[in-house]
């Protein structure tokens, strides 16, 4: 992400913020994010270190999404190929999601606008392979093949096959379901 998407982020959240009315617990994170579009030092006495530190993790979050074309993973199975980097981001990303009703105003708009950062990355990760799914079916006119000739075709009929077994015994969440129905009808 380059400096211009930064920006152009920064002034998206504060005239968002701006329309706003009073939100004292929100200046700080943005004075901060002001004060880190500039480069100025750290040391600065006019913001506060956790909303220094919250900005520059938010940039730090975005970067690495932009750079690996993925977000930071805060697990996996083999905890060995899992940078120490990368858990940090993805652990912050985490708690962010679940400490959502103590963030300011702010600090709201400024993730909502962030295209790196979900609030829900599970339901993001499957209405993005509903969409998938969807365009396989408008382009090939059938359904996805467990072909493993082409790993897109399989990984995408695993995930369709995975979806009628939850339906069938009933463990999709009804609004999947009716989502996932609507298109395999």
């Amino acid at each position: 992400m380059n400096g211009i998407g930064l920006l152009d982020l920064h002034e998206r959240a504060v005239s968002e913020y701006e329309l706003g009315g009073p939100d004292a617990t929100g200046t700080p994170f943005l004075e901060a994010e002001r004060l880190f579009l500039a480069r100025a030092g750290r040391s600065s006495s006019a913001i506060s270190k956790r909303a220094f530190n919250w900005t520059s993790k938010l940039y730090r979050y975005e970067l690495f999404t932009a750079e690996n074309g993925r977000t930071p993973r805060e697990n996996t199975r083999n905890r060995v190929s899992l940078p120490p980097g990368e858990r940090r981001l993805g652990e912050w990303a985490g708690y962010q999601r679940r400490m959502q009703d103590r963030l300011s105003r702010f600090q709201w708009i400024r993730l909502d606008l962030s295209s790196a950062f979900e609030w829900d990355p599970l339901e993001s990760q499957w209405q993005s392979r509903l969409e998938e799914y969807r365009s396989f079916v408008s382009a090939h006119g059938r359904q996805p093949f467990l072909n493993p000739e082409e790993p897109s075709e399989f990984r995408l009929a695993r995930w369709v096959a995975r979806q009628l077994d939850s339906l069938r015994i009933g463990s999709l969440p009804l609004d999947r379901a009716m989502r996932f129905e609507q298109l395999v009808s």
